[in-house]
């Protein structure tokens, strides 16, 4: 029976309709709230990836829902107000901070919940020991990977954003009440940061998984990648392996092409690759494609926490290579390969596209 009420604050908008993994989960957590608060307060942020979903945002019953643009101009009023924080706490703090204390000032919270930690950007210092936080990744992780891409503008913007994060987040991580972390890798890492043992490793669930895959329907020359192609990690992952794994691939499987299936693709990145890359935008369902492929890629060499699309590609039944970045923090399965070597990432991707050719008798 549903009492109570709950605030909970989102860093990305929460909809399982969003072709964005995080956006799902945090959608899947929404309506655990809604099955089990009378009322929920729902502040959320949406941002150019996520434009769209907004207008109209359909919510469980018993939602109130504030939602806060992320533009440009908002981000560069919060890193010039708050220029010691990382930009994705400052820009959520500029934007939100004022509404969440007048939330908070109307109305007792049964609990108050905060999914990723940009999101404690929005509520005061003083009442993060009331906060239950999840962390879908560390943030210092994700810059320091950034940052050693050594000199290019992405690269210097990790840099910068690495040091606010070394400054604001073991802070953070220390201060809040309750928090969870999807895998125990993310926990140990919490672990070293700030020196709390308690956070508990809760595994994401409720991610896409296809069935119905059949020998016969397995295209044994494709290759797929999934994932939101507004991501930069997804798209340089894409760009890496068009450029350093798929022609060594193809000297042995020479039909062999790459499908970047996903929303956003940027026009610069699509105008880089060659024939035998298909990018499809945005994709209403991704089914056909993971009943099609032979085998299923994750070669990110920069991001953190852990992938979802590799837990939709290992329990959909699809034969999986990932980078040790793509797999980071999930567990041995006899679907999943980590190779980080582009020679034996080729070779793992044709062992199991040959294989595949026997099983289709191509």
């Amino acid at each position: 029976m549903k009492a109570g009420r709950a605030l909970f604050i989102s860093a990305y908008l929460p909809s399982e309709e969003i072709p964005a993994a995080g956006n799902r989960l945090s959608g899947a957590a929404l309506k655990d709230f809604a099955s089990r608060f009378e009322v929920v307060d729902l502040v959320s942020f949406c941002n150019g990836m996520t434009k769209g979903y907004d207008d109209p945002f359909p919510v469980p019953a018993g939602v109130n829902t504030v939602l806060f643009d992320v533009d440009m101009k908002a981000r560069l009023v919060a890193m010039v107000l708050h220029p010691f924080s990382p930009s994705g706490v400052a820009v959520r703090h500029y934007l939100a901070r004022r509404k969440v204390t007048d939330l908070l000032s109307h109305h007792a919270y049964d609990e108050i919940f905060v999914d990723f930690t940009q999101g404690l950007g929005a509520i005061d210092q003083k009442l993060w020991p009331k906060v239950t936080l999840r962390l879908h990744d560390v943030m210092s992780q994700l810059y320091r990977r950034q940052a050693a891409q050594g000199i290019s503008a992405s690269g210097l913007i990790g840099k910068l954003e690495l040091s606010r994060c070394l400054a604001w987040e073991p802070h953070a991580l220390r201060r809040v009440g309750k928090l969870q972390a999807l895998t125990a890798k993310d926990a140990a890492l919490v672990r070293q940061l700030s020196g709390r043992d308690d956070a508990e490793v809760v595994p994401p669930s409720g991610f896409l998984i296809v069935e119905g895959r059949q020998p016969a329907g397995i295209d044994p020359n494709m290759i797929l990648f999934w994932g939101n192609m507004g991501r930069k990690e997804n798209v340089d992952a894409v760009l890496y392996f068009e450029k350093l794994i798929l022609p060594a691939i193809r000297e042995k499987v020479p039909n062999a092409y790459l499908v970047a299936a996903g929303a956003n693709p940027p026009k610069s990145a699509m105008a880089l690759t060659g024939p035998h890359v298909t990018w499809t935008g945005f994709v209403e369902s991704p089914d056909e494609y993971f009943r099609r492929c032979a085998v299923g890629i994750a070669p990110l060499l920069s991001g953190a926490g852990i992938k979802i699309k590799v837990l939709e590609f290992i329990h959909s039944g699809i034969p999986t290579v990932a980078s040790s970045v793509g797999a980071e923090g999930i567990a041995e399965h006899e679907n999943l390969t980590t190779e980080d070597d582009p020679k034996l990432f080729a070779e793992a991707c044709v062992a199991i596209m040959r294989g595949n050719n026997l099983r289709s008798g191509a």
